[in-house]
Formats: structure tokens, sequence, C-alpha cells
């Protein structure tokens, strides 16, 4: 009887060219050493593939055959495979994501990044159209659930928070922004930031925290979460210095609430004061002509033709009419000296009976003591929009520039003249009424111990300190001289308690100790032991005093340092470049320099994300839910590796 011979299984799919089969219904990829369970089906072997090598091409033919050494059994491979195919996970933002998470995939990693990046909502994995997308780039793509995405960006907050708990463990000091902002359906947020220079004199400030607020909640719950963030973050309230709030609310809580010092953001003292001086009846009247005429030059195409006809004839610049937004004041500004620019275009154009009905010219006629309070009032906002642009223009906007601004607006700019009408007479006022209330109405014992003024004199552009009285200066270089002694008296009592007793005392015996006060010491060794005392206060008192004289002779050099720019140099100095240069010359003024320019002038900071963002959660963002909200926006702060 023959013998029936059984034929050895050929694997047929076009995986096996990259697997290798192992014992126990499992399989090997002989790329990244990877082992998957494959017992009927090589769909999770497919997957792999195109999640983790798309480079891969699964239409492709074998070409040789090699013997898998952990089974014994033969594998397809193609040739020089790991040289046409980058094995390696792709390169993240996150300093240390593939070592922390390196068992996810990189399809589901680079959709969390767009997340992060671009505040999307993680429910777009659903969208209809976005898999439609997706099927486009990659037929063979499978996303990922939004359970698994939401879990990445756990994981993802978690690994980065502890990383900011660590770094924050190095700073001696932080200070903090807080400001309230609404999304889309107008629900409300509070954001607080944290700010902090790290032993590189490197500027840092992170998004720490995001809060829905309910308009039920009183102050005494927004400063108990405040506090729980505080604590959550490890940051001892000792070491907070300063809190930097805009709003009213927040003003009241960290006053009466949390009882840190606080801050005026400057950039939001100088809306209110501007808004305060355009809301002058005459002035907000001169302001609704123009926008109207502006309103109706720009959406008339008629009238836009005729606009830039009487341009080119007048021989003016050919820059179109900017309209106003009512949020933003420096739009008005913006809006009046293009006016005041292109005056004899508009007045052609709202003068021509062929473009305007006579309803219309009636509705958009201007007189010449309007053209005038356009000029005058344009050339008035002129350094209000320049001290603007300065605070969000700066890399780093230190409360050590607040001072010195807003004295230079009050003293100089916002005094008014005789030039000056009634009406930009009453607007200086009224803006330096503000300003002067929120930063000037300080009693001269205050003000040396005030943050900002202490900040300018450790800001070697402001050191000097010129914008005080000549008693006020000595005053805050006393208050500082007094910091520094107890910077460099704590130093050196940490130090000596480390160290040996330089005098010990002479040691008892067995006798002295059992006998006590019957032991005779005899005269000559109670006057040694006497002795030995005096000599001790005496060492200490010339220790103190030569730290004091040590203290004072580092700040008055400090004050006698010659501060240049770069020859040719159009740029302002930096303050913390400065400092990393020059802090072993001024070792303990140093660390008060890093603490006192950390506290921020403003809260343009935690703020710009969503002014420039917009409003970051509108429409379907709008459903995320809090914690999402504030991972995302803790994640999105991350600053790039």
């Amino acid at each position: 009887m023959a013998t029936k011979t059984t034929k050895k299984r050929r694997f047929k799919s076009v995986v096996w060219h990259y697997f290798c089969k192992l014992d126990g219904g499992k399989a090997k990829c002989n790329i990244c050493g990877a082992e998957l369970v494959s017992l009927n089906s090589t769909s999770s072997l497919r997957n792999h593939l195109s999640y983790l090598h798309p480079a891969i091409n699964l239409n492709g033919t074998p070409a040789t055959s090699s013997l898998c050494a952990s089974s014994g059994k033969f594998s397809y491979h193609y040739p020089s495979i790991t040289e046409d195919i980058d094995c390696t996970l792709p390169e993240n933002r996150f300093s240390d994501l593939n070592a922390k998470l390196d068992e996810l995939t990189s399809t589901i990693k680079s959709f969390v990044e767009l997340c992060i990046v671009d505040l999307t909502p993680i429910s777009l994995l659903n969208g209809k159209g976005f898999k439609s997308f997706c099927r486009k780039l990659n037929p063979t793509c499978k996303l990922p659930s939004v359970k698994s995405a939401k879990d990445i960006l756990e994981k993802l907050y978690n690994a980065n928070k502890q990383d900011l708990i660590d770094c924050l463990k190095n700073g001696e000091h932080v200070s903090f922004t807080t400001d309230a902002w609404s999304n889309f359906t107008n629900e409300k947020y509070l954001t607080l930031s944290v700010h902090f220079i790290d032993e590189y004199w490197n500027y840092q400030n992170r998004v720490l925290y995001t809060y829905e607020v309910k308009d039920q909640h009183p102050r005494k719950d927004i400063a108990t979460e405040i506090n729980d963030v505080l604590v959550n973050f490890k940051i001892s309230c000792l070491n907070i210095d300063c809190i930097t709030v805009a709003s009213k609310l927040n003003v009241d809580v960290c006053s009466s609430e949390l009882g840190y010092p606080m801050i005026k953001c400057i950039g939001h003292t100088l809306k209110q004061s501007v808004m305060a001086g355009l809301s002058i009846q005459t002035i907000h009247k001169t302001i609704e002509s123009i926008r109207q005429i502006v309103s109706y030059i720009c959406n008339s195409e008629v009238a836009t033709t005729a606009f830039k006809e009487e341009q080119r004839h007048l021989n003016l610049p050919t820059h179109p009419l900017i309209e106003s937004s009512l949020t933003q004041w420096d739009s008005v500004y913006f809006m009046l000296s293009r006016a005041s620019e292109q005056q004899l275009a508009i007045l052609s154009v709202i003068q021509n009976d062929s473009i305007l009905s006579s309803e219309e010219s009636v509705r958009l006629e201007i007189s010449e003591k309007d053209w005038k309070v356009v000029e005058e009032i344009s050339i008035a906002l002129e350094p209000l929009h320049l001290a603007s642009t300065v605070i969000c223009a700066e890399s780093y906007p230190f409360s050590s520039m607040v001072y010195p601004l807003v004295k230079g607006l009050v003293t100089i700019h916002m005094k008014p003249t005789e030039k000056d009408s009634i009406d930009i007479k009453e607007f200086k006022r009224k803006v330096s009424s503000i300003l002067s209330s929120q930063y000037l109405t300080i009693s001269d014992n205050e003000i040396c111990i005030n943050p900002w003024v202490i900040a300018s004199a450790l800001d070697p552009r402001y050191k000097q300190i010129k914008f005080l009285e000549e008693e006020q200066r000595e005053q805050t270089w006393n208050h500082v001289l007094g910091m520094l002694t107890e910077i460099k008296l704590k130093h050196a009592t940490d130090s000596s308690s480390n160290l040996e007793p330089r005098a010990k005392r002479q040691k008892s015996s067995a006798m002295q100790f059992l006998l006590g006060d019957f032991y005779d010491l005899g005269e000559q060794s109670s006057a040694s032991t006497e002795a030995m005392f005096k000599q001790e206060s005496v060492d200490y008192e010339t220790a103190e005093e030569t730290i004091i004289d040590e203290a004072r002779q580092e700040l008055e050099s400090y004050k006698l340092e010659k501060v240049v720019l770069n020859a040719g140099s159009t740029e302002s100095l930096n303050s913390l470049q400065w400092w990393k240069s020059h802090f072993k010359r001024y070792p303990t003024l140093s660390k008060l320099a890093k603490r006192f320019l950390a506290i921020p002038g403003t809260a343009v900071p935690s703020e710009r994300m969503f002014s420039v963002e917009g409003n970051a959660f509108h429409q379907k963002r709008a459903a995320l839910d809090p914690d999402t909200v504030d991972k995302l926006l803790f994640m999105h702060d991350v600053p790039r590796k």
C-alpha cells in the first residue's frame, strides 16, 4: 500500500515576507522584532505593517527565502529591506514621548499631536469627512478610537505635568498670571499660568490649569480651586511672589481670599483708561461719524472705485481705509490716523452728488471742527498705541517696565498743553487719572517695597530708577540692601551649620559628670570658659558686619556698572542675557533679580493664546468637557524641543 505523503503548507499571503512563524500561533516581525498573535488570519499582521511600517508595499513580490532562527521555519524577506525602510518611530515634539509611550502606535500619537497643536476636539475621529479624508490618503488606514486617543492624551499630560513639577522644584520663587475668558458659547473659564526664570536664565511661562467657572460659584470657590492647583503642582505658598491679574473678580479673589501680593495688568489698565477717554461725548460723536463714512466707502463698490481714483488724482498714498472694532481701541487709532491721511480723498467722495444721494450726504456730513478733533485725537493716541505695542512685543513682559512706562505716559505724553483743545485736555486728564490711581498713588513708605519698583531697580535698563524722587530712590536701594543682606546671612548660617565648631568646649571627665557642682573646676578653668564664650560672640558680630559690608559693596558695584548696547545696535537690551553674563560678578544680587524679573507686568502671556487663537473652542469644540480643555491647553503650551 502506497504511503500518502503530506505536503508542507505554504504561506500564500504577502505579509509573510516580513514575518516569521513562531510556535503558539504567534508571528515575529522581521523589521522591528514585535511578536503578534496570528491564528487563522493575517489581519493583525497587515495592520502592524500599515501602522508602523507604512513604507512597505504589500503588493510587492518576494525575492529570496531565509530561515527564521527562532522557529527553524522558512520565511520570505526582501533583500536589504532595513536599508530602504526607516524602522524608527516618527520624531515628536515631546522629548521623552517615544520612551514613555513606546507601546502606542504612531498613528494614534500623530492624531493626538494634531489635537494638541491645532486645539482640535478628539471627537474629530468620529467625523465622516475626516474618515473619508484618511481613506483617501491610505485606503488601509484604520483610525483609533476616541478612548485610545484620550488615553494617550492622559498619559502625555501626566508625563509632562511631572516634568513641570520637577522643574519647579529647582526654582525658589514663582509668579502667576490669571485671567478669565469665554468660548463661543459664552462658557466662562479661568486660566492660571506660572512664570519663573530657570537656572540657565531662560524666562519660562506655562499654562498650569484651565478651570470652568460657573456663574453660581462664589469667590471662595475660585480661591479654593486655585489653592488646590498649587497643591497639585507642589508649589509652596512661601515661594509665590506675586499674581498679575486683569479682571475685577480676579483682583478681589487674589487680594481678599488668597492673600497673595497682586499686580494689576498694565495691558488691561491701559485699555480701560483709553476707552474712558474716548467716551467723552464730542470725541465719541466724531469717532462714530468717521466710522460711518469709512464703512460706507468700504462697502460700496462705486464709492471704493471713486476713492481710489481720487487717491491717484490727489497724489495720495494708495492706502485702504481701516474699519475699527468696537472692542479694540487701537483699531480706532488706526482708523482715525488713516482717515486723517486720506482726508481730501474722503471729502471728494462724500461731497460727490453723483455717488451719494441727498439723504446719504446729510448722514455722512462732517464738519471742519470734527476733522480737527480727528487729527488731535490721532496724535494723542499715538504714544498710548506705542506703549501697547511695546508691552505685546516684549519677549518677556517684565513688571520692571510698568512703573517707568506709566510715569512717562502720565508726566510727559498725557500732560495737557496750551495748544490742546478742551476735548483733548479732558481726554488726557481721564487717561492720566486712571493710570495714576492704579500705579502712582503709592506712599513713600510703600513704594520702596513695591514689586514692580524693585523689579525696575534690578533691571539693568532702568536701574537708575530716575522716575523716582531722590528720597524714594534711597529708600528703595536700602530695601534692596536689606533683602540682599538677609540672603547672605542665611547662606552664611546654612554653611556654618554644616561645619565643625572652631572652638570646642573642654570634655567633662567621669568624676565631673558624677559630682556635678561639687566638682571643683578651679578659677583658671572657669575664666577660660567665659573668655571663650565672649570671643565667640565677638566673632559672630564681626562676621555679620563683614557680610553687611560685602552686600553693600556688591550693590554699589551693580549701581555703578555701565550698561551699553553693542555698537550700532538699535535693539532693546535683553535683561536676562545681561544677567546671564553678569551673575557670577553679582552672585547674591542675581538671585533677587531672578526672583523679581520673573513677575510679569501683564496678563498677556496667558491671554495671548486665547486672543490669537480666537475663541479656541467654538461650535463642536464647545462640546469638549472641561477636563479635556484643561489637558489640551496644558499640552498646547508645552515648549517645542
